[in-house]
């Protein structure tokens, strides 16, 4: 009867450890990610940054960049064309065709706002319980690591359809890299170049269009 007491007791301080353990994983994860946020929201109240992503899979590499300037976004692609938008019309602009498209604000896939880069942060704009749920979840990872000679934060989160890794500069909270990585053994990656209060009006203004054909939405356009 001892023993089995003996046992129990061991059992209990085993769990309680094992508990312990993971209280305090998680607090620290979630104080981590939580000075994460922080950055990112004094960087949006800046109102002004620029962001190139190269996007790269095993048979293609494309570059997109952002601009962002007191409420005007624009978002160029590969090819050229941009997405225009400043809170109350959108545009895709076709500079070298000289081609400007009206499009639905409420619609538009690629519109560029204030709060966009922050949407490549894990957890960001979840809930507080959700991201509580990030930082205790036992197979997502929240650590230190180097990356290009720089060290960063490095947050990896699964689901069923994927894993997603970022990397996020711990000297300043930049997001410098995205991978993902799906089941079938295809991945993606992202690297990012981010800088804040670097944009003037030229960067974001639109061209003289006086000269330009008026396309609506329901023509076609392609981003790429």
């Amino acid at each position: 009867m001892k023993v089995i007491k003996k046992i129990l007791l061991l059992f209990l301080i085993i769990i309680v450890v094992i508990g312990f353990i993971l209280g305090v994983r998680t607090i620290y994860k979630f104080y981590t990610i939580q000075k994460i946020y922080n950055v990112v929201d004094k960087n949006i109240a800046k109102e002004n940054y620029y962001l190139k992503t190269t996007i790269t899979t095993k048979d293609k590499t494309s570059v997109t960049e952002a601009y962002y300037k007191d409420g005007i976004g624009k978002l160029v692609s590969s090819n050229g064309i941009y997405t225009w938008v400043d809170g109350e019309d959108a545009y895709i602009v076709d500079e070298a065709n000289k081609t400007i498209y009206t499009t639905d604000i409420n619609k538009t896939i690629g519109l560029v706002s204030n709060q966009m880069f922050a949407s490549y942060y894990p957890g960001y704009s979840k809930s507080l319980t959700e991201k509580i749920l990030l930082a205790g979840s036992i197979q997502n990872k929240i650590k230190t690591v180097m990356l290009n000679d720089k060290k960063c934060i490095m947050i990896q989160t699964k689901d069923e359809t994927s894993t997603k890794t970022v990397w996020i500069t711990k000297s300043d909270y930049y997001i410098e890299k995205a991978k993902l990585e799906f089941p079938n053994g295809d991945v993606i990656e992202y690297d990012y170049m981010l800088k804040f209060n670097c944009n003037g009006i030229r960067d974001v203004e639109l061209p003289d269009i006086k000269d330009y054909t008026l396309k609506t939405e329901d023509d076609e356009v392609v981003l790429q």
